[in-house]
């Protein structure tokens, strides 16, 4: 993920690598970093990595 990255070409990007995953499957995966890693990640990306996961969560299959 880089910090110009929309959730939607996240998505696509993860897709590419991962074509069987489910968008519930990669919001969940999105929420691994931020609790691997949160004393080291930068505040910015931490805060737009969770709104990813959060709406992706949120939208029906």
């Amino acid at each position: 993920m880089t910090p110009e990255m929309t959730p939607k070409q996240l998505m696509k990007t993860v897709r590419k690598a991962h074509p069987k995953a489910s968008k519930k499957d990669i919001a969940r995966a999105a929420f691994y970093p931020l609790i691997a890693n949160a004393d080291h990640l930068d505040p910015a990306k931490s805060k737009k990595l969770q709104a990813f996961a959060i709406s992706e969560r949120t939208q029906p299959n």
